[in-house]
């Protein structure tokens, strides 16, 4: 926080903002400009700053404020809220694209056994062979998932359909699973935060039936708790590939 000696050092004034809130119902004497119900109820204006005697300032002309000036200065002050993350150091081979502005992150994740929890009738938590997988994750809110059937990705690999519930069209409902999100420093946390949330979180919804060729109760159940591969041959084919996924 600087305290008021650096603003003075640092900053000059240059524009003063006035808000006024309407107090009172149009009287009968009131211009016939506006009627009670167009009226605005705040009015607001922009003052110059113009230097005074000794070193001081004083208001200058008003002028109405215009809408375009106070976006720009909120959107100042957003950027400013932002956490503008890094890389600890070379950029993981896993890494496929990324964007700054919107934040868009998207990698690969190859195929492994993993610990999965399904809340659905017949299936229950175990170890199961997961696909390959390809993450991308916007403004550290929205997670997408497909699967591919190699990890050896360009941009016109194929993308299938994640065989998991809670996926529609490839977006992740996150329901309560939203809470986990945080805000890292870094791309490599940022990246791990996803992943975790993902693969820990409970999968409860299977009202869509054509995430595999096979419903996931029948996917799943003989794959858990062995040492199977997932079997590649039971993924769905999406219309895309990993370049309409590119920012």
């Amino acid at each position: 926080m600087m305290n008021e000696t650096t603003y003075q050092t640092h900053y000059v004034p240059i524009s003063a903002w006035m808000v006024y809130q309407r107090q009172h119902e149009l009287g009968k004497d009131a211009p016939h400009v506006w009627s009670d119900r167009q009226m605005p109820e705040f009015y607001l204006e922009a003052h110059t700053i113009v230097p005074a005697e000794n070193g001081t300032h004083q208001l200058g002309a008003a002028s109405p404020l215009m809408r375009e000036k106070v976006q720009a200065v909120c959107q100042l002050v957003d950027d400013e809220q932002k956490v503008h993350r890094y890389f600890q150091g070379l950029i993981p081979s896993s890494v496929l694209n990324m964007q700054i502005a919107p934040e868009v992150l998207i990698w690969k994740v190859k195929a492994a056994q993993r610990s999965i929890s399904f809340d659905i009738e017949g299936l229950g938590k175990g170890e199961v062979p997961c696909p390959n997988l390809i993450f991308k994750v916007v403004d550290n809110a929205q997670l997408f998932v497909f699967a591919t059937k190699t990890d050896r990705i360009h941009e016109q690999t194929p993308l299938y359909r994640a065989p998991f519930p809670n996926i529609a069209d490839g977006k992740v409902c996150l329901g309560s699973a939203s809470r986990w999100i945080k805000e890292p420093e870094t791309y490599e946390a940022l990246m791990q935060q996803w992943e975790s949330i993902f693969f820990h979180s409970s999968f409860n919804t299977d009202n869509d039936h054509h995430r595999a060729k096979q419903s996931l109760p029948d996917l799943w159940k003989p794959l858990m708790n062995t040492a199977a591969k997932f079997p590649k041959k039971q993924l769905r084919k999406t219309p895309l590939t990993l370049n309409d996924l590119l920012v």
